[in-house]
């Protein structure tokens, strides 16, 4: 089964005008839900048993647990039936993407921007989302996985025109929150498409750090924000705009360095690596005067999880291997290096 079109964007070509402006490129869905929704991708059969089973005999001749399972899913779970294609596969080609094999540092098409879980279904682990795991609290809000987080709480599993796609209303949120903002600069293969040097996060509107609110309530927004604080444009230095947490949006690195946050030379002169981060004209660094760079949930965490608590990326600015830091800190210091 060729499983090269999985949900992805096409950047368009650049085009620089007889002026010098140049027109920036813009992302138009290349069947976000392609392989999950579209001609020659998965069949109903290939998730889902018509008459649940025969004579008690599964997918593949295993046995079922009579009647069947929930749904007509050919697995105990909607997460079990996901993992039977997104788990143990080697990583590399066109094989699905694998979300539960270890990452690697010394391979790049492991290097994988959503990181992966690292427990097994029903276990819990402290490096990041659980699967199967009941009752839990989304840190930072009020949603509750009820009978336990599934693959298909943040995906949807027949496709949609939303980033790898993710769900159009995520925990709480009373609104869609289809995610676009993400170029991809190669599609094929999967291994690569979704290697984390791939990627570009191009705008905090409709991006992933309004997606991830809707479960992680507190975590994400404005500047001036109750739950943030600081102020729009961050804050002058030595004013009284405190910052209660982290910003996730609307303050770039330029104005970092304007108010005394960041550590200019570091960011845009000496950092070797950089954690991922949202701009809007895909310049990164960029220039102290006029970076647009904006810090966001993924540039400290993968969605999946990681090797580390909470799913933290660790990244050694000082060398220009991604993702290969020893300490937590390390990440902190691509940016303030205090």
């Amino acid at each position: 089964m060729n499983r090269s079109r999985f949900g992805g964007y096409c950047l368009r070509a650049l085009w620089a005008l007889p002026t010098g402006v140049l027109l920036l490129a813009w992302v138009v869905p290349a069947g976000a839900g392609w392989f999950h929704a579209g001609p020659g991708g998965l069949q109903c059969g290939d998730c889902h048993v018509m008459h649940a089973s025969e004579n008690g005999i599964g997918y593949g001749g295993s046995a079922m647990s009579p009647p069947g399972y929930p749904k007509l899913l050919r697995g105990a779970s909607a997460s079990d039936v996901c993992l039977s294609c997104h788990d143990a596969g080697s990583g590399v080609g066109d094989a699905a993407p694998d979300v539960t094999g270890p990452a690697s540092y010394e391979t790049a098409s492991l290097k994988r921007a959503a990181g992966a879980f690292q427990a097994a279904i029903g276990a819990p682990t402290v490096n990041g989302h659980d699967l199967g795991v009941a009752n839990e609290v989304a840190p930072g809000g009020t949603y509750s996985t009820g009978p336990g987080l599934s693959c298909v709480g943040c995906n949807d599993p027949h496709g949609n025109s939303s980033y790898r796609n993710l769900v159009l209303r995520p925990g709480n949120a009373g609104s869609d929150r289809a995610v676009t903002a993400v170029t991809e600069a190669v599609l094929t293969p999967t291994s690569t498409q979704y290697s984390t040097d791939n990627l570009r996060y191009t705008n905090s509107t409709n991006g992933l750090g309004a997606w991830c609110q809707g479960c992680h309530t507190d975590y994400h927004g404005a500047p001036g924000d109750t739950v943030l604080g600081g102020q729009t444009g961050g804050d002058a230095g030595g004013s009284n705009g405190y910052w209660f947490r982290h910003p996730t949006q609307g303050v770039t690195l330029s104005q970092g360095v304007t108010n005394w946050h960041i550590d200019p030379a570091y960011w845009f002169t000496s950092a070797l690596s950089r954690v991922p981060v949202v701009s809007v004209s895909g310049t990164i660094p960029g220039t102290a005067a006029g970076s647009d760079n904006e810090v966001f949930c993924g540039s400290c965490h993968k969605a999946h999880g990681s090797t580390h608590r909470a799913g933290l990326i660790w990244d050694d600015p000082a060398s220009s291997a991604l993702e290969d830091g020893t300490l937590a800190r390390q990440t902190c210091q691509a940016c303030h290096n205090e």
